[in-house]
């Protein structure tokens, strides 16, 4: 598990609050729902820019790529069964098999390091890449060198939770990836449903999970709670 602990730093929130134009957008989708989950988007990507202000970037359909295959050390809520294939192994990586002869960075010949410091495969191997995901939102912590950003949080989004159990292994499938990632020690994952959004904190000094009501200053203090330095 890669944790970033973030040095401390005189950084400090924007003043924010649930009268904010996306909080009240997402306030008036909480009245009128919306036939598309895409209404959420913008709304919801207002409210990471302007929570957590231009210190950090919030990225739209990121891709997170499969990781080297490894044991992952995700602290997943009790009673959840972790999915099989840890860290969403891609069927090219893992035909590679145990062993394979390791570089002197630490890499073996086939893999390189993507823009959050995943071991993944390289590019140079060629052919297509399987078991890709892409949540709706990322808010990361970028670096100058774009090979080591490091991800705040990450949101997936749908209209309800009418399929909840579905909805939350899709989540739980990016939080087995990010496992692998550069993260924050407080990193959050958001399944924003509707009118209420379910959280889980991966690890950290604080591990847990909730609910709260979508754009409330709850759902505010979490993701600025998602990127505090330790």
């Amino acid at each position: 598990m890669k944790t970033v602990f973030c040095q401390p730093t005189t950084w400090k929130s924007p003043q924010y609050s649930s009268t904010h134009s996306s909080s009240l957008r997402l306030r008036l989708l909480e009245r009128k729902p919306p036939r598309y989950e895409n209404s959420y988007y913008g709304p919801l990507n207002g409210l990471l820019s302007f929570t957590l202000g231009s210190k950090f970037v919030v990225k739209p359909q990121a891709v997170l790529r499969p990781n080297i295959p490894k044991e992952s050390s995700t602290h997943l809520p009790a009673g959840v069964q972790r999915q099989p294939g840890t860290s969403r192994v891609s069927t090219r990586i893992a035909a590679f098999g145990p062993g394979t002869p390791a570089t002197p960075t630490g890499h073996s010949p086939q893999s390189s390091v993507d823009s959050i410091g995943g071991s993944v495969l390289s590019r140079k191997e060629g052919g297509a890449e399987i078991d890709l995901r892409f949540p709706d939102l990322m808010t990361v912590l970028p670096t100058a060198d774009g090979k080591s950003d490091v991800i705040q949080n990450v949101m997936e989004v749908k209209l309800n939770d009418y399929n909840f159990e579905k909805y939350k292994k899709q989540l739980f499938e990016y939080m087995d990836i990010i496992d692998g990632k550069l993260k924050s020690r407080n990193f959050t994952a958001f399944l924003v449903a509707g009118p209420i959004t379910y959280w889980w904190r991966l690890g950290g000094d604080d591990p847990d999970s909730g609910s709260c009501e979508t754009g409330s200053e709850e759902m505010i203090r979490l993701i600025i709670y998602s990127t505090l330095p330790v």
